[in-house]
């Protein structure tokens, strides 16, 4: 399990420094007028722009790497669906605020930053009705072809009765 989990990790990681960096830049670019790498607030915080969007990006990678990582939660089988699916968003979520917060992300407005946890939320149940949509599919194509197999064992112990 540590090996999939650190497997998971290393893409998350990946994954969550190209989206934390590409969206501190379309969200912090968007009004300005110019490419802006990170917030101000990190930047006030740190007084360098090459120190802050370093930051911002070891972070984003790390919160990648947490969200990736903590997927193993779906292959406890011991877990319901239901159980998994929440400590994973309790997670992803938990984490996510005082990153948004540290980062300079979230607004310091209470209505902007519900609507920033909101998104998150919403974001987090397209992501998980899409990979439910798939494995259901692919557990329904499972399921088919061990009926197929059974009956294919069925007609060859019939034949093999039949040869005696």
């Amino acid at each position: 399990m540590l090996k999939t989990i650190i497997r998971k990790a290393e893409l998350g990681f990946s994954v969550g420094l190209l989206l934390g960096d590409g969206i501190a830049m379309l969200s912090g670019s968007l009004g300005a007028g110019e490419l802006v790498l990170v917030s101000g607030k990190l930047l006030d915080m740190t007084g360098n722009i090459a120190l802050a969007f370093l930051i911002q990006s070891i972070l984003s990678g790390l919160y990648g790497a947490l969200t990736f990582g903590t997927m193993v939660f779906y292959d406890i089988e011991s877990w319901p669906l239901t159980v998994a699916t929440a400590a994973h968003a309790l997670v992803v979520i938990g984490a996510f605020v005082p990153l948004s917060k540290f980062l300079g992300w979230a607004s310091d407005d209470p209505i902007g930053f519900l609507i920033m946890i909101g998104c998150q939320i919403l974001g987090f149940l397209i992501v998980w009705i899409i990979m439910y949509s798939i494995y259901k599919k692919q557990v329904k194509e499972l399921n088919e072809l061990q009926e197929q197999m059974l009956r294919l064992q069925k007609i060859k112990n019939s034949e093999a009765n039949e040869d005696f």
